[in-house]
């Protein structure tokens, strides 16, 4: 593997993924030991040739290769996890991770997809619940849901099909079952976070 290849590497998914590519664990993890190599060569050099190192431009040369690489790593890894807005520009079209986890939140609610989790490492699962949690905080002490009706709603009531069971929910009317295959005509805001995570599927007319 080429120097660097690896958080080449980190990039270049980021770049063909339409929303995140799953962690890439095993390559973080060698990008650090890489990382950690970079860092012994130039502490070591430093140490055997102290300020008398610019007397040997070979080795000169050698430790600033060895850090522009250290921090050419870093810094891909870095916006592999969180894109800047530099970082982006230079990317056009690429995808961040954190910010995306956060988008994802105020997309669907509490819960994340089923066909998204997979692309999510733990500690990112964990980030998101704890970003829930601090959002949900902060609505609660509003008493509203500030993630409902992102885009003004053409009706306040709508048709909806049940893709999977949901068991019940209730409504200002009450309660009401939601089993599969089943039509309901419902409020948008009972219903919004169920169709947001796929439950759910808003029948158009």
């Amino acid at each position: 593997m080429a120097v660097c290849g690896k958080a080449k590497e980190l990039l270049q998914e980021l770049g063909r993924s339409e929303w995140l590519p799953p962690f890439n664990e095993d390559n973080i993890r060698q990008i650090s030991e890489e990382v950690h190599a970079f860092h012994k060569q130039v502490l070591k050099k430093l140490q055997t040739f102290d300020s008398e190192i610019t007397e040997y431009p070979a080795e000169q040369c050698g430790v600033l290769v060895s850090h522009q690489c250290l921090t050419r790593n870093k810094r891909c890894t870095l916006a592999y996890l969180y894109v800047s807005r530099l970082t982006l520009k230079l990317m056009a079209g690429s995808n961040h991770r954190v910010n995306k986890i956060k988008e994802l939140r105020w997309q669907t609610g509490s819960v994340v997809p089923d066909h998204l989790a997979p692309a999510l490492c733990p500690r990112e699962m964990q980030f998101f619940h704890n970003y829930d949690q601090l959002l949900t905080g902060y609505m609660a002490g509003f008493g509203m849901d500030l993630a409902a009706d992102m885009q003004p709603p053409k009706d306040l009531f709508i048709e909806v099909r049940v893709v999977k069971d949901c068991g019940e929910i209730y409504t200002e009317n009450g309660a009401v079952q939601l089993r599969a295959n089943s039509t309901h005509y419902l409020r948008r805001t009972d219903v919004e976070g169920l169709i947001l995570q796929g439950m759910l599927v808003q029948l158009k007319h």
